[in-house]
């Protein structure tokens, strides 16, 4: 950068050519997210899974898993207040549910799985990616 030189450049059509120039400063890329079709939300089929799912767990993760109606893939994530503050709760569980939804080709379908974090929280994506696929691997719902 020179110095006098104004920042943003006025030219912020050139940095980001499919944005408007007065919305180029406010520019946030759309965020991708797990469907809410994929993810658990009903007080029964937690309920369910707490009593009847198979649990695998490792470290600061813990996964009950259960054959599902659907032939569809179904995550849910549990972070008890034990954990922290509302901060560190959420930041783990965005950091999962990212893991989840990339991951989640790999993943068998046909199943619901209730994903319980435990302490210590993960604070970087590589560490809670890395829970995740060894937990599922424990409990064979990994595709080879």
């Amino acid at each position: 950068m020179v110095l006098g030189q104004e920042w943003p450049p006025s030219r912020v059509g050139l940095l980001l050519p499919d944005v408007a120039p007065k919305a180029a400063i406010n520019y946030r890329p759309k965020m991708k997210r797990l469907c809410p079709c994929k993810t658990i939300t009903k007080k029964k089929d937690f309920d369910e899974l707490y009593l009847c799912g198979r649990r695998a767990g490792r470290g600061s993760l813990e996964a009950i898993y259960g054959e599902s109606a659907q032939k569809e893939l179904k995550i849910g994530l549990v972070v008890t207040k034990k954990q922290g503050n509302a901060v560190t709760r959420n930041l783990a569980r965005r950091l999962f549910r990212e893991a989840c939804r990339l991951n989640q080709d790999h993943i068998k379908k046909g199943y619901n799985v209730l994903l319980i974090i435990k302490a210590p929280l993960p604070d970087k994506y590589g560490k809670a990616e890395n829970a995740l696929l060894k937990v599922l691997d424990k409990a064979t719902l990994l595709e080879k």
